[in-house]
């Protein structure tokens, strides 16, 4: 079986990566090309590496640091590997995360007993920020009392 672009979660590297490049250069990436021939190099896919460079620059605003922050418990936190919790952090500290799609990722990492590996992390929040791979037909709905799909 072929697997999604986006199930291993190398997205969501990729995005951590642009937003470190970004925070050491003053919110910018300088030159662009020059990152996508380093991320390339590291094995990452040309496909991925655009995508992972249209979610950051459609998402990434460093102006979102002088904002009012979201502050975690201790309670979310201990559902998160610490590798996710700091990932979680660079994402929504320059906006690439919205706040339904943090809550999303939150109460995923709620249904397990265990905490939330890193890799399960870049996965589940690939597939919650990378909506564009999402492909729902049109004509699919729940509109009976039997609950069928119509």
């Amino acid at each position: 079986m072929k697997q999604s672009p986006i199930s291993d979660g190398s997205l969501i590297d990729i995005v951590v990566f642009l937003t470190d490049i970004a925070d050491k250069n003053g919110g910018k990436i300088k030159d662009i090309k020059s990152a996508k021939v380093e991320i390339i190099h590291r094995g990452h896919s040309p496909e991925k590496v655009e995508r992972a460079f249209d979610i950051f620059q459609k998402r990434f605003n460093p102006n979102v640091r002088n904002k009012s922050e979201r502050i975690f418990s201790n309670h979310e936190f201990s559902k998160l590997s610490d590798e996710s919790a700091k990932m979680l952090v660079k994402l929504v500290k320059y906006g690439i995360l919205t706040n339904d799609q943090i809550e999303l990722i939150l109460l995923r990492a709620a249904l397990d007993d265990e905490k939330l590996s890193s890799d399960d992390f870049k996965t589940i929040t690939a597939l919650i920020i990378d909506t564009k791979k999402i492909d729902i037909p049109n004509g699919i709905f729940i509109d009976n009392e039997d609950n069928t799909i119509n």
